[in-house]
């Protein structure tokens, strides 16, 4: 199904839907979500007639969840959720409708010395025997202990760091390496400039360059009773995505109304690494394909063990 400016202007008129918009992790990740709030307050999803409520995740799997339980019509989530979700549930009530970030969202963090020769990481291969700060039953620590192995680095020496003291602990010197979400950078590094330490963030995506991120997934019951209104969802978005991408300040004040402890050069500084996430080389977003979820289920098996079920997402030619 084709969504035209005609269609566009038609739909806006006659639609006027009202929809529930799951998001990701907004705290952590600020600038990748300047597109959504900046489409809901006037943006977007409202000159296509949609009144999209934006409602902040609901921990764990549940946001999922709440696409069958008719909480959420679609939700913005991680690729890893949804193939945890199908691993433990056997299905989810909901297809994946558009990869945003095409790349895993995941990087590890080291104190950047400045001085090569001495050692300082530049890449992921450069952190063979690196003491890991984490919990070894994280999530986070199974993802990077698999890259490592696929980098050729030898397993690290895991130290117990309880999230969200890890920085501290790295700062200290207590552990060599973090592993958080890339766009932390901004947030990590003025946290260590207060003590005069430069932070560098190695992103996963350098080794496994073919594993999915995060994108948008959509109920079965929204797609099957609305069809048109699924299309506009996805169109707004996608076109949400391009506009933060030509110009980013301009999404700012929109996000600022919601986290208001996120500065402006912050909400920038966090989208331009979100943008390594979501474009590839020529300004595209990247389409979702068959050899891209495959190589993303097989690189989460290795992650977590089992195996999962097909993947519900939606072709190329069912909505644009």
């Amino acid at each position: 199904m084709t969504t035209s400016a005609s269609d566009e202007g038609a739909s806006s008129r006659q639609l006027d839907a009202q929809l529930r918009l799951g998001l990701y992790a907004p705290g952590c990740l600020p600038g990748y979500h300047l597109p959504y709030y900046a489409a809901a307050d006037g943006g977007e999803f409202t000159r296509r007639g949609l009144d999209v409520e934006l409602s902040d995740p609901e921990g764990g799997l549940d946001t999922l969840r709440a696409l069958g339980q008719g909480r959420l019509d679609a939700c913005i989530t991680s690729v890893a959720h949804y193939l945890r979700a199908l691993q433990e549930d056997g299905s989810v009530a909901a297809r994946f409708a558009l990869m945003i970030a095409r790349r895993t969202h995941l990087a590890a963090f080291v104190v950047d010395t400045g001085d090569i020769l001495a050692g300082s990481p530049t890449s992921l291969a450069d952190l063979d025997g690196a003491r890991l700060l984490g919990d070894e039953r994280s999530s986070f620590t199974r993802e990077y202990l698999t890259v490592m192995r696929a980098a050729g680095v030898s397993p690290a020496e895991i130290v117990g760091a309880p999230h969200g003291h890890d920085l501290r602990m790295l700062l200290r010197g207590d552990g060599d390496v973090i592993v958080e979400f890339l766009e932390m950078l901004p947030r990590f590094a003025s946290v260590a400039r207060r003590q005069d330490v430069a932070i560098r963030a190695l992103p996963f995506f350098e080794v496994t360059p073919d594993v999915y991120g995060s994108g948008l997934l959509i109920s079965d019951r929204l797609l099957d009773e609305s069809p048109d209104v699924a299309a506009l969802l996805i169109s707004a978005l996608r076109d949400a995505v391009f506009a933060t991408r030509d110009n980013p300040r301009a999404r700012v004040p929109a996000l600022r109304e919601r986290l208001r402890g996120v500065t402006e050069d912050r909400a920038i500084a966090a989208w331009r690494l979100s943008e390594q996430l979501i474009f590839d080389e020529n300004g595209a977003m990247g389409p979702m394909t068959e050899s891209g979820w495959n190589s993303t289920r097989a690189h989460f098996e290795r992650v977590n063990g089992g195996s999962t079920p097909a993947i519900r997402m939606l072709s190329a030619d069912e909505f644009v």
